[in-house]
């Protein structure tokens, strides 16, 4: 019986269905995050909500994997409707504004763990093995995708934050563009020479270690 990711078309309906909830659950969490640090924009936006659903973006979530998958990108990344953070009621100073931020890629990594302990228990060749599977990897992805200082990736996120308010509005004035700058990071550089991927994949490989790790010490 041949791999389920050997069927093309599964791998890739996997694919978008564990970036769907891994971004959309990590976003609300990271929203969940900024309310309890006093920041109330995403819940009068109504984007504080226990349906992933309702943050998927057609573009972010489902038509940039695909198209990822179809030039058979090294990297694979999407993006979601974001859970918008108005840093100024944050409380706690810069000390809070990091930790709501760095609340995405931390929940990321909690779901890199989830994923890969169901993973070790799920049957061989079996659908939830190939899921669990992918739950892993792109997870951890996800967080070394996130160092990347793009707008609204938690990279970009931290150094508008950190910026004096001054240089913030020059510097997130790429926002509306983030989706080509991301597309020509990762489709365009490689073919000049600067390939980011072994970076990437050095840190995900690193979040992955450490998943492992947790895993074993609690099971």
């Amino acid at each position: 019986m041949p791999a389920m990711a050997d069927v093309i078309g599964l791998q890739t309906f996997i694919i978008i269905i564990v970036f769907a909830i891994s971004l959309t659950s990590s976003e609300i969490i990271r929203g969940y995050c900024a309310y309890l640090l006093g920041d109330r924009y995403g819940y009068v936006e109504g984007r504080l909500t226990t349906n992933p659903l309702e943050l998927v973006d057609f573009v972010g979530t489902i038509a940039l994997p695909i198209i990822l998958v179809l030039f058979q990108s090294p990297i694979m990344g999407a993006s979601c409707h974001n859970v918008r953070i108005d840093f100024s009621r944050i409380r706690f100073g810069k000390f809070g504004i990091v930790l709501a931020i760095l609340a995405k890629p931390f929940s990321e990594f909690l779901l890199c763990v989830i994923s890969l302990f169901f993973f070790q228990w799920s049957r061989p060749e079996s659908l939830a093995m190939e899921i669990f599977r992918m739950g892993v990897f792109l997870n951890a992805f996800l967080v070394a995708i996130g160092v990347l200082p793009i707008l609204p990736i938690s990279g970009g996120q931290l150094v508008a934050a950190l910026l004096p308010p001054k240089w913030r509005y020059a510097y997130e004035m790429h926002a509306p563009y983030s989706f080509f700058i991301f597309l020509f990071i990762i489709l365009v550089l490689p073919l000049i020479g600067l390939d980011i991927m072994p970076i990437l994949h050095f840190i995900a490989m690193k979040v992955i270690g450490l998943a492992i790790l947790i895993v074993h010490f609690f099971v």
